[in-house]
């Protein structure tokens, strides 16, 4: 396993924004190590049949959506609020802009399609900048306890392509506690792999969603430390 560190903004867009992780990798270079830590891919392997799915909206995406998230990396906490700032076209899709702060300070934008098979990213990083190729899932309708899929593709910004794919796998439902309530959540669990400078890396990340309220939870690892955030309060249109 290779291993990278970021520096200034982009690191801490790495370590914090709940939906914006390996992209930064391509903008900022490799330099030393931080070891990521998560699930083996052997997990994406499931001999288990899928149950039906539960029907809502996993992922509202109206302009004036507002999530506030509270968590910690390591020792240190953060705020991080996430909100719908209108829509975007991305070469031939449409998609909502996401709008990422940190401790009250914008770090990134990722742009998501909303589609009756489900959600995807078609771009993310600062000012949107970091485009894939094809749309990368970030869930797949209908949501299945077991479901396994995955992507292969490309993450294009400025003056770099990196080649990545992305695995991912759902269970669920369960039933999470937020300062803003408890839920019936699936789980998604994500592991990106990519090429950067002929280096290898993976990158595991855990999200949960919640019907009619979207992302309520999410958590990765980097360098031993637990990077975890949970739903605080939240506004939907």
């Amino acid at each position: 396993m290779k291993n990278y560190r970021l520096s200034g903004k982009h690191r801490a867009g790495w370590l914090y924004a709940a939906l914006f992780f390996i992209m930064a990798l391509g903008l900022n270079g490799c330099r030393e190590a931080i070891t990521t830590e998560g699930p083996d891919l052997s997990y994406l392997i499931s001999l288990h049949p899928a149950s039906a799915n539960s029907p809502g909206n996993y992922f509202p995406a109206r302009t004036g959506d507002r999530w506030v998230l509270r968590g910690a990396s390591g020792e240190k906490a953060f705020t991080m609020e996430i909100k719908v700032g209108g829509s975007k076209q991305v070469g031939t899709n449409s998609g909502a802009v996401f709008q990422i702060a940190l401790n009250g300070k914008q770090i990134e934008e990722e742009v998501y399609s909303v589609r009756r098979s489900g959600i995807y990213r078609l771009a993310g990083g600062p000012h949107a900048s970091l485009l894939f190729n094809p749309p990368m899932p970030l869930l797949r309708y209908p949501i299945q306890n077991n479901a396994v899929y995955t992507w292969h593709g490309m993450m294009k910004g400025p003056n770099v392509s990196v080649p990545a794919k992305a695995y991912y796998q759902v269970s669920g439902p369960e039933t999470i506690s937020t300062a803003a309530g408890r839920f019936q959540a699936y789980q998604v669990d994500m592991a990106i792999l990519a090429t950067v400078k002929q280096q290898s890396i993976r990158l595991p990340s855990v999200f949960w969603f919640a019907p009619n309220v979207g992302m309520i939870m999410q958590e990765t690892n980097i360098k031993g430390s637990r990077v975890s955030a949970k739903l605080h309060h939240y506004v939907i249109k």
